[in-house]
Parts: structure tokens; C-alpha cells; sequence
């Protein structure tokens, strides 16, 4: 994936409150600690987690809306297990 992804979703990532950053964080199982004390770490954190499961493999792009099975529901263009 591109640089232009990623810039994307932390841009559209801040625009979320921290309460619900939080709360994405605990759907995609991601351990924030001290991290949560400030919105942009929160939001890096984030981004770092979904970026290392995509060099891993485990989502591709899909173009499909989001579902509960997303793990990135408010960006519903990366979705958890979908094979090609």
C-alpha cells in the first residue's frame, strides 16, 4: 500500500474523538497504554498496528463497505481475513 493510504486514514483517524479512538483500539485488540494519554500517539499507535497487519498479510483491499467483521470499520476499504 501506498504512503498516500496511510496519511489518508491518520487524517480521517483525528478527526474521531478519543473516545472513540479508544474504542477502535479495543475492537482491533491493540494495547495502547501511556499511549492513550494524547490523540496523536493514539492515533499513531493505531495507524502502526493496521499498517504491520498489512505487511503481514492479514487484509487486503477490498473496495467493499464496511461490516462487523471489519476490523477497520471506519475505513471500509481494509477488511480482516478477506482473501483475494
Amino acid at each position: 500500500m501506498s504512503e498516500e493510504v496511510w496519511d489518508e486514514m491518520r487524517e480521517r483517524l483525528m478527526g474521531l474523538t478519543s473516545k472513540q479512538l479508544r474504542q477502535i483500539a479495543r475492537d482491533e485488540h491493540i494495547c495502547l497504554g501511556y499511549t492513550a494519554s494524547r490523540k496523536d500517539s493514539t492515533v499513531a499507535e493505531i495507524v502502526s498496528a493496521r499498517r504491520h497487519r498489512a505487511m503481514r498479510g492479514e487484509v487486503v483491499t477490498t473496495g467493499e463497505r464496511a461490516s462487523d467483521s471489519d476490523w477497520c470499520r471506519e475505513y471500509g476499504s481494509i477488511r480482516k481475513g478477506a482473501r483475494r
